[in-house]
């Protein structure tokens, strides 16, 4: 698994008895280069679009080797496609997936990118494990809501979920601009901004900073909902200056008020 990671899949592989490895990230997110090569792994689990929560975006160079190695080890890499819909710049990098898909399970949601409400999800498989994952949802849930999933079905399909992604987008790239522009003029050099390319939330360096708890309390005390990134990690120390600033729901004033209450709550601490 990266680290940092999503703490809610962590301690979901834990409680169900999965022993998991934690890899730091780089600004890229993995470095397939510095897998372990001694350890019996099943599977990779990844976030190569937007590195969750650092905002990396895993490179071509690094999926090609990635893949080499999940060949080498026979082992498989589980894609979470986490916030591709989201991306600013660049054009979209290819899936993992169209890689090789026989080695790749790829996994995704409309959660983030429509309705959390709808509470669709989907993987796509390599064959050789669909019955065996056909079996074990029976287990779990019986079955997906027919209705909701005939009704996303036709939605995609007469082009207007593209349609309202191509609309969110623009404005949240907007709101992510005018948090960026208040970051910049309450700190200046103070904080460095990581993983704006994709995604509704930035990852902030506060330099000199250190975010203990009764900081973090006494921000939230005031109003501002902050989360620290070391609490997604299990090296938290590496990440004590590190917040995680989202803007999703966010109006313009909202963002504004929110940075200029976390530079007064620093500037008295």
């Amino acid at each position: 698994m990266e680290d940092p990671v999503n703490n809610v899949v962590r301690d979901m592989l834990r409680i169900n008895g999965v022993k998991t490895i934690h890899h730091p990230v780089d600004n890229q997110g993995i470095d397939p280069t510095t897998l372990p090569m001694d350890s019996e792994i099943s599977s990779i689990l990844l976030t190569p679009s937007h590195q969750y929560p650092m905002g990396g975006s895993l490179s071509i160079s690094r999926r090609i080797q990635l893949v080499n190695y999940a060949r080498e080890r026979n082992c498989y890499i589980i894609e979470d496609d986490y916030d591709s819909d989201f991306r600013y710049t660049n054009s979209p990098v290819e899936s993992i997936h169209e890689l090789d898909p026989e080695r790749v399970i790829y996994i995704s949601s409309f959660s983030k990118n429509f309705i959390p409400s709808l509470r669709l999800g989907y993987m796509v498989l390599p064959t050789s494990l669909v019955s065996n994952i056909h079996y074990s949802k029976r287990f779990v849930n019986i079955h997906s809501p027919t209705f909701e999933q005939l009704a996303m079905e036709k939605f995609i399909s007469n082009g207007y979920l593209e349609q309202y992604l191509n609309k969110m987008k623009k404005k949240y790239i907007k709101r992510q601009h005018v948090l960026i522009k208040c970051l910049k003029k309450s700190f200046g050099k103070q904080v460095e901004i990581i993983g704006g390319e994709t995604g509704l939330h930035l990852v902030v360096c506060f330099k000199g900073v250190r975010f203990t708890s009764k900081l973090i309390e006494k921000i939230k005390g005031r109003g501002v909902y902050i989360v620290p990134v070391s609490q997604y990690s299990v090296f938290p120390e590496n990440h004590k200056s590190q917040l995680i600033l989202g803007y999703g729901n966010l109006d313009e004033n909202q963002i504004s008020e929110g940075i200029s209450i976390i530079k007064s709550v620093l500037k008295s601490s």
